[in-house]
């Protein structure tokens, strides 16, 4: 049964947050299961608008969609929290794209779905 609340009680700062999402933009930490990550949930899917890494932490939202399921998923700061809720390694500053795309996919399936075949 999923959790109705999350409790996160570590600090992360902006910049540690900042430093996860530029993971997940330009190191390609959920490549092996998104086809799309746009700012716009209106906007086509053929459009890959990549949001800067900064967009999330100014109270925006993205929408990931889901290669096998082709369903969109909004992405915004609760969603990180709470897949760094359910993360155990919180050892931000060193975190590899391998982290970032469980922590995303906690955040948005409550588990890891997709494993991450990359070498760390």
């Amino acid at each position: 049964m999923p959790r109705e609340q999350y409790e996160y009680t570590k600090t992360i700062t902006v910049e540690q947050v900042e430093h996860i999402m530029y993971l997940v933009i330009y190191r390609g930490g959920i490549t092996n299961w998104v086809t799309w990550i746009r700012e716009d949930k209106e906007a086509p899917r053929d459009k890959k608008i990549i949001a800067m890494d900064r967009f999330i932490t100014n109270g925006g939202a993205w929408y990931i969609t889901d290669q096998k399921t082709k369903i969109d998923h909004r992405f915004d700061i609760d969603t990180l929290l709470k897949g760094l809720s359910l993360y155990t390694n919180s050892d931000y500053d060193n975190y590899d794209k391998v982290d970032v795309d469980y922590i995303v996919q906690l955040g948005i399936f409550g588990e890891i779905i997709y494993k991450n075949k990359t070498k760390r």
